[in-house]
């Protein structure tokens, strides 16, 4: 396929390798399974090295569970992984993933660009305002201000996991929205016209409902995503960095067909 496949999963956990297994043999899919962190066991010294608290107040709605702490060190260990292992880029599946439609045509054409400097969101369709940047089969690559959130599925290029590996080793909030705050990290991120990946299990994730002992009281909660989701707007319409946007125009001009 051209793209090394990493599928982020609890050893223990072996429904989920099993369905995972299942699914990407049933398309011929090369892959590896890569131990993820249980938050279940999560120590106070693993959860604090690269946690902050104090910026997680000022910063974030709620408190992180240690769910999604753990579900950030695994992406984190993939992503320095990603960056020292010689590759273009890998494809990152979290093991509740399924495949929405047949994956292995786009994704052979995908790994025919330079994709090193990028991240492309394959879990979300795009938004509306998005606007198509490259055709890749019967799927469009999109690049919008307002992205989607999840990190079920999604492929990084080997500068880019180093980059946000540089600037996310210590953090407060979920993985999926440091994702979504691109204007402090640079990494240009393409979200496809029509996702290709959705989550496997119904309801409400393992994820989702950990989060519950982190939310304070319906009130403050309330408060507390209003003061957010303001000051997320805000940002989003007022970042003027300049180097961010030189690196990510540059970066986003790179993506070209690998020779």
């Amino acid at each position: 396929m051209g793209f090394n496949t990493l599928v982020l999963s609890l050893p223990s956990d072996e429904a989920r390798r099993r369905q995972s297994r299942e699914i990407l043999d049933r398309y011929g899919l090369e892959f590896r399974f890569f131990d993820a962190v249980n938050g279940a066991s999560l120590s106070d010294e693993a959860r604090n090295f690269h946690y902050d608290a104090v910026a997680n107040v000022r910063g974030f709605k709620r408190p992180l569970s240690n769910g999604e702490i753990a579900c950030y060190l695994g992406h984190l260990q993939m992503w320095r992984h990603i960056a020292s292992c010689g590759a273009n880029a890998a494809l990152i599946l979290e093991d509740d993933f399924r495949f929405l439609r047949e994956p292995c045509e786009f994704l052979r054409a995908l790994a025919k660009f330079d994709l090193s400097d990028v991240i492309v969101k394959l879990d979300a369709s795009a938004p509306q305002g998005a606007y198509r940047f490259q055709k890749i089969k019967e799927n469009w690559l999109m690049q919008s201000r307002l992205l989607p959130p999840r990190t079920t599925g999604y492929v990084v290029g080997a500068r880019a996991a180093a980059r946000m590996l540089g600037l996310r080793s210590h953090f407060f909030r979920p993985v999926d929205i440091d994702l979504k705050h691109h204007w402090e990290h640079g990494v240009p991120i393409f979200v496809t016209e029509h996702a290709l990946i959705g989550e496997r299990d119904a309801g409400e994730s393992r994820l989702a409902a950990g989060r519950t002992g982190a939310k304070p009281s319906m009130t403050m909660r309330f408060w507390c995503n209003l003061k957010y989701q303001f000051a997320f707007r805000w940002a989003m319409h007022t970042a003027d960095r300049q180097d961010v946007r030189r690196d990510s125009h540059q970066a986003t001009r790179r993506l070209v067909h690998l020779p």
